[in-house]
């Protein structure tokens, strides 16, 4: 059986290890992250206009019965 001294020296080495590997690869990461980032960052901005503007849609509608035209006017 394994002392504890030994499991913990051997627990200790393993995380040494994987902080190195984790630093070795993070600039690659941090491009994959960056890629991402900039093919979800459209839907983002839109997904925020969208949640502001629609109390707006919701009144005009109220106006005007369509919600087609309470959309046009809202993006004009």
């Amino acid at each position: 059986m394994i002392n504890e001294k030994i499991k913990k020296l051997i627990y200790i080495l393993l995380l040494f290890i994987i902080i190195y590997l984790f630093l070795l690869i993070s600039p690659r990461i941090s491009k994959i992250f960056m890629f991402c980032f900039k093919i979800i960052l459209p839907f983002l901005i839109a997904f925020v206009f969208a949640f502001i503007l629609h109390p707006l849609v919701n009144f005009i509608q109220k106006y005007f019965k369509k919600r087609i035209i309470a959309v046009i006017l809202v993006l004009v």
